[in-house]
């Protein structure tokens, strides 16, 4: 049986590996293996890693979203295999908490855009002190917590129809909160759900109360997560989502269905930016 000690020990070279392919940005697009090859700081976290057996995610990020992640890292690190669990953030950390104290296989790489839940993972001690390699080019706040980073701050974004809108885009929550007559059916996140509640935390650090009690007076229809806001606003039972998870571009860009249907837009009144965290 290996204990959650070993583990950590013995993958923290291609968690490196990792890092380093989450941080690269445009970088990390190229199609040449010349980083995967030219010698440098990661050459020797790259000979451990071919002694490993591989890593396994747990991940709020749609699958169809991390494949893109861990195809780029697959194309550098051929050897090293990745599997990822698609978990809501409570299941991370639940399941990842019951692994760990049980001391069997669990996951290396945890990620999610649930802040308090880093909170009690960092109290918990779940996570190892590791600062990746050039961390000092990255602004400060990318470092949450030792061991914690983040990985993508991701604005809450307005989701539309736009056979029903027509020609107009909803600029803001004011603007919907203040047009009842073109917004009259529209959706969000319940409380529970954690990048919802956080969103709407930090809105109403900026704009206050008053939009959201006008859109939930008689117009909002609540859903617990993007699938259920992106059903809603493609059948046209909600006209727009406000305040939405970002994974929604991706699903518009690479589903020709539904970009003949629904657009995005930020909103320009005040997107708060939801910290997706790894560690």
């Amino acid at each position: 049986m290996t204990t959650t000690s070993t583990v950590r020990r013995a993958t923290l070279p291609v968690l490196a590996l990792v890092a380093a392919v989450l941080a690269a940005g445009p970088a990390g697009a190229r199609t040449d293996e010349t980083a995967a090859k030219a010698p440098g700081p990661l050459a020797p976290l790259i000979a451990a890693s071919k002694k490993e057996s591989g890593l396994v995610f747990y991940a709020n990020a749609p699958a169809a979203n991390l494949k893109l992640v861990t195809d780029r890292f697959q194309f550098y690190y051929p050897w090293i295999k990745t599997t990822a669990y698609d978990l809501d953030n409570n299941v991370i950390f639940s399941k990842y908490a019951s692994e760990a104290a049980q001391g069997v296989r669990t996951a290396d790489l945890l990620i999610s855009s649930a802040p308090n839940l880093w909170v009690y993972a960092t109290r918990q001690k779940f996570l190892t002190d590791y600062n990746p390699l050039e961390l000092s080019q990255f602004p400060s706040f990318v470092k949450q917590y030792k061991g914690v980073f983040v990985m993508s701050p991701d604005p809450a974004v307005l989701l539309y129809n736009k056979l029903l809108l027509k020609d107009k885009v909803p600029n803001s929550v004011t603007e919907i909160a203040n047009d009842p007559g073109t917004y009259r059916n529209v959706t969000g996140y319940t409380v529970d759900n954690l990048f919802g509640y956080t969103a709407l935390w930090g809105y109403i650090q900026k704009k206050g109360w008053s939009n959201l009690e006008k859109i939930g007076k008689d117009r909002f229809r609540a859903q617990t997560g993007v699938a259920g806001q992106q059903s809603l606003v493609s059948q046209g039972a909600a006209v727009a989502a406000y305040l939405t998870s970002p994974t929604v571009r991706y699903n518009i860009k690479t589903n020709p269905q539904l970009g003949s249907i629904l657009d995005w837009t930020y909103n320009k009144d005040a997107t708060p930016l939801v910290p997706r965290g790894v560690g």
